[in-house]
């Protein structure tokens, strides 16, 4: 079931956030927080990394202590709606890891990424020169659809992230027309269950330019009916929290959604872009 929220002229999410808890991560949650409010923004997630291929104790242990300051932080949150959730990368290739994550606490939200294929590094590490790189992203679209059999997440994080390094650091051209069959079956997986797909505006402050998944795959998603979708900058400064959102709400009116969605303790709520919208459950 969705809810759908009272319509609002402005609603500014940004669901995919990234604080000192992350390995990647350098700021307290604390600065993410004012990050947010000089945005503008009404809703903000932190969703630390959590690998399952490299958990362990500590990375545990991480991801609890930014849940603990998100609880400590809400008083001063004030109008922004903050939570903490988790961004759960490459669950399948460790299911018990992934299992022992998502009972560490009740995350708001639990993002679903894959940044490797089994037996490869992280695609920003790839020598693209060397791979080849059709034989990667037939594997990548497949492993998605392993992971949207397990289906214990709530978003499909930054669909497309290969392309980040593929044609924004290397520069190599790549036609998605040999993969749209594939590309339509995760789609549609996302649809029959229920679940959202995000647009990570990241790519519009790196070297591809575009987010993930740029506008063509968007309004294939919307063609096979779907709606949900949660918005991320995928910021790992406070200075990008909140990044390409308002651009992003822009594209998807112009793709024909009627809003956006944010989970909030891992449901799903429909903000409507327009303001009469009255608030209704769905189905």
């Amino acid at each position: 079931m969705i809810v759908e929220a009272m319509g609002m002229a402005i609603c500014l999410p940004d669901c995919h956030t990234h604080s000192q808890y992350s390995f990647d991560g350098h700021e307290p949650v604390a600065a993410l927080l004012e990050g947010a409010r000089a945005a503008g923004l009404t809703h903000l997630t932190l969703t630390d990394h959590c690998e399952c291929n490299g958990y362990n104790a500590e990375i545990r242990e991480r991801l609890c202590a930014g849940y603990r300051d998100v609880q400590d932080l809400q008083k001063e949150a004030g109008t922004i709606r903050l939570q903490c959730g988790i961004e759960l990368g490459q669950a399948t290739q460790d299911l018990a890891a992934a299992e022992d994550a998502l009972a560490a606490r009740p995350w708001g939200v639990v993002i679903g990424s894959l940044h490797n294929l089994r037996e490869k590094e992280d695609f920003c590490y790839l020598d693209y020169d060397k791979e080849d790189v059709p034989a990667l992203l037939h594997r990548y679209f497949d492993e998605l659809l392993e992971l949207l059999d397990w289906g214990k997440f709530d978003t499909l994080a930054h669909l497309t992230y290969p392309l980040r390094y593929i044609c924004g650091d290397y520069g190599l051209p790549v036609d998605l027309t040999p993969y749209l069959a594939q590309i339509e079956v995760v789609l549609d997986r996302l649809i029959r269950s229920g679940k959202a797909l995000e647009l990570n505006t990241s790519g519009w402050r790196q070297k591809m330019g575009v987010p993930m998944p740029d506008a063509p795959i968007l309004k294939m998603y919307r063609d096979m009916g779907g709606k949900q979708v949660t918005l991320g900058s995928d910021a790992h400064r406070s200075a990008d929290i909140g990044a390409g959102v308002a651009r992003g709400c822009q594209m998807l009116r112009e793709l024909g959604f009627a809003g956006v969605t944010v989970f909030e303790a891992r449901r799903p709520v429909f903000y409507p872009f327009e303001e009469d919208q009255k608030a209704v459950d769905t189905c």
